[in-house]
């Protein structure tokens, strides 16, 4: 007896719907403790032991391929602390003049090409003067894939960006006004620097965008619905930082992700045209306090505690670094710098003798605003008094007056009429002045 096809077809069809529904509950029940055992995981490496209680200093180095040659296109450092809601940022303009060791004076951005992550993360701490922890490189194509399969980032483009670089395959064409751009185009925006604010605000664009990116990459459904998303960045990333660390962060960003924020700053600096390159020429001083006040976990000292806020003395170590810009700055032949504003007051009591070194200060290009009377004549050593932080004038004059740089103090007045206070102490006297000028 033959069996009827209908008879046959109605079984199969009842018996494929309980086998499909066993069939992705299974599946579903094994991803969800995939993904449980996963979060236990990385919260049960969260509560272990930290190692490190101060936090850390990442380098973060976008890399580009352009013509067969690597080069380290985005320079930053990121400061992490899980005692923090904030994580900063310090980006490094790529044309920052440095020095990089084995290849003398050049752009940080060398570093990179010549010595790879090893020589720009030296150069970088020694730039910085701070510890560089660990590093994570980043490839253009791997930020172009994160991008796509982030769905793109919307950006407010304030006016128009037309860039035409035909040697380097490099065409931009941007309208004003939102625009929603994938990761190909996404690079073109972050790449552009054909305006006024040439790399600074490239600079600005990119910390738009990278902020843009951590908020869709940390948000908990991305990284459960896109498993893509972490395969893209495993496959794009360098790194130095272990499993173990980044699973710290990892759970430390997600159980703050409401509180956390960026803070983003920019090394402080000039253009400055040498030999007819352009240079970024980093501002020593407002850096060490930048750095001091943002990225360095630190106590302070009891001295430093007894003096007033806006009243500090200058650290050997600050020292030497101003003197090594000053230094390159006369190596370059830097010049068209303002004019250094200076007042003399008389110390010691010797008449006449406040005149006679403002005459010597001035034939050095300098502008005395006031000579004087000090409210004391028993200073015992020459005073140099920096009333605007800028300790690369304070230490050019100390240079030019052979002053010993320990007795400069320096306080925080920007609106203070003047730059420098210099204060005759009983150690200066008309034949040391005349010693000067005969140097």
């Amino acid at each position: 007896m033959k069996l009827k096809p209908t008879t046959v077809s109605i079984g199969l069809t009842k018996l494929k719907k309980p086998l499909l529904v066993m069939f992705f509950g299974i599946i579903g029940y094994l991803f969800l403790k995939s993904m449980t055992m996963f979060l236990l995981f990385i919260n049960i490496i969260g509560i272990m032991p930290e190692r490190i209680d101060t936090g850390k200093n990442i380098l973060i180095v976008g890399t580009d391929n352009v013509k067969g040659s690597k080069r380290s296109d985005v320079i930053s450092i990121v400061h992490i602390n899980r005692n923090l809601s904030k994580i900063r940022a310090l980006s490094i303009p790529r044309d920052t003049r440095v020095n990089i060791e084995g290849v003398g004076i050049s752009k940080i951005n060398h570093a990179y090409a010549y010595g790879g992550i090893d020589l720009l993360k030296k150069t970088t701490a020694e730039f910085l003067s701070i510890p560089i922890h660990n590093h994570i490189i980043l490839n253009a194509d791997g930020l172009m894939s994160i991008v796509d399969e982030l769905g793109g980032i919307s950006v407010n483009i304030e006016k128009p960006m037309v860039y035409d670089d035909f040697a380097g395959n490099l065409h931009i064409n941007f309208e004003p006004g939102l625009n929603h751009l994938t990761g190909k185009s996404l690079l073109k925006y972050i790449r552009f620097r054909n305006d006024s604010e040439g790399d600074i605000g490239r600079i600005k664009r990119q910390q738009d965008v990278i902020n843009q990116v951590f908020e869709k990459v940390f948000n908990f459904k991305t990284l459960i619905i896109s498993p893509k998303l972490i395969r893209i960045f495993l496959a794009s990333v360098k790194s130095d930082i272990s499993f173990q660390d980044a699973s710290r962060w990892l759970n430390h960003f997600m159980a703050s992700k409401s509180d956390l924020d960026f803070d983003f700053y920019t090394v402080p600096g000039s253009i400055r045209i040498i030999k007819g390159v352009s240079y970024w020429r980093p501002n020593i001083v407002y850096l060490d306090n930048l750095i001091t006040k943002t990225f360095v976990d630190y106590q302070f000292s009891d001295q430093q505690k007894a003096l007033k806020p806006e009243k500090r003395f200058v650290s050997k170590s600050q020292i030497k670094r101003v003197k090594q810009q000053i230094v390159l700055d006369n190596q370059q032949l830097i010049k068209n710098e303002t004019p250094i504003l200076v007042e003399v007051l008389n110390g010691n009591g010797i008449a006449g003798l406040a005149s006679k070194t403002a005459r010597f200060l001035k034939d050095h290009n300098l502008v005395i605003t006031n000579v004087d009377n000090s409210e004391s004549f028993n200073y015992k050593n020459t005073v140099i008094v920096d009333w605007k932080g800028n300790l690369e004038k304070s230490l050019k004059i100390a240079k030019l007056l052979n002053v010993d740089p320990a007795n400069i103090v320096v306080y925080d007045r920007p609106n203070k009429p003047l730059d420098i206070t210099l204060v005759l102490g009983l150690n200066w006297s008309e034949n040391y002045v005349n010693g000067l000028a005969k140097k």
